[in-house]
């Protein structure tokens, strides 16, 4: 399953990203370093705007999109349209339910934690990568605190975009998987 790219804006974002990094842009950096604060915790660098439970976990009481709801076309068009325009989603807070399939990565002790969201006929399927809050990265298996493979997972995070090799991906965020 190949990842897809949102090339249109990525010379933009580039741009931002050289401002902010005072005009030095490293498109070679591994992105989820970038996402986790002390490197290897899974906490975002946005830990400290989220308020926890007793359990340390993000508490989310306002759900955006709710994807579990919908059915099976209005998912795939929400998460394409997700994925054509992430201006309009970013930091909204995105539940999505499906079976827990990894993309793989150029490192082999990680891999792209994500849901698969098929379409009605399931021809077609996007996976929805997240990060789960304060949980390590995961393996293509699962476990370590993710969901074993194929396993059916209910994930709530907070969407945001990053660049990884001058393409831009989407994912969640601060992530919480509910488990039943």
């Amino acid at each position: 399953m190949k990842r897809k790219a949102l090339l249109s804006i990525v010379p933009f974002i580039i741009a931002l990203a050289s401002c902010a990094n005072g005009g030095h842009y490293n498109a070679r950096s591994n992105p989820m370093d970038s996402l986790f604060a002390s490197g290897s915790t899974g906490k975002s660098v946005f830990q400290s705007s989220i308020s926890l439970n007793s359990d340390g976990l993000p508490v989310y009481e306002h759900i955006d999109i709710d994807l579990t709801t919908m059915n099976a076309t209005m998912v795939f068009s929400q998460v394409s349209d997700m994925i054509n325009k992430p201006s309009t989603y970013t930091s909204k807070i995105v539940k999505v339910k499906g079976p827990f399939r990894p993309y793989e990565s150029t490192d082999p002790n990680s891999c792209y934690p994500a849901i698969l969201v098929q379409d009605a006929t399931a021809c077609c399927g996007n996976g929805l990568e997240f990060l789960l809050y304060g949980v390590p990265r995961c393996t293509m298996q699962g476990g370590n605190g993710y969901p074993l493979f194929n396993e059916e997972a209910t994930i709530v995070g907070r969407f945001e975009t990053y660049l990884e090799d001058y393409s831009l991906y989407i994912h969640l965020v601060d992530a919480v998987w509910l488990k039943d």
